[in-house]
């Protein structure tokens, strides 16, 4: 999902109430992460994410759920960060990339072409005339059958 261009429409996408002020420790400790991640698997480079050097977000949340106790408190001993961040990060992850493959498969071109009889008929307008002339011959005559005028 990307934000809606329509302003009525992104109102109910709050962004700011609905996500960053119900989990704004979580959020920041996500951002935090992001950026640790970035200087131990690209240094040196401007922050990004490589998507091509983890793909296996679903098997690493399910380790960093594992490893984070019962309590969810336990901390990575590698770098200090609490396992259930790494989970948060994961799924959003994971989010990410379900949201974008999902859009991707809705793309209008992506969709195989309605070879449909009834599609291919509505497009023809020969056939859309004949079909309006007969639509309104059927109108008419179930007005006559009910004792109403034309």
């Amino acid at each position: 999902m990307s934000l809606p261009k329509d302003s009525k429409a992104r109102k109910a996408v709050p962004l700011f109430r609905g996500c960053m002020s119900y989990f704004p420790d979580a959020l920041a400790a996500i951002a935090e992460l992001s950026h640790k991640g970035n200087e131990k698997h690209n240094p040196g480079e401007p922050l990004h994410w490589s998507r091509e050097k983890s793909g296996d977000h679903a098997d690493c949340i399910a380790r960093h759920l594992i490893d984070s106790g019962p309590e969810h408190t336990a901390v990575d001993p590698e770098d200090n960060v609490l396992h259930i961040v790494k989970v948060a990060w994961r799924a959003c992850a994971l989010a990410q990339i379900a949201i974008e493959q999902s859009r991707e498969k809705c793309k209008p071109e992506k969709r195989p072409p309605d070879y449909s009889v009834g599609s291919i008929v509505r497009q023809h307008p020969k056939v859309t005339g004949v079909m309006r002339e007969m639509a309104e011959a059927e109108s008419r005559r179930l007005v006559k059958s009910f004792g109403g005028t034309d």
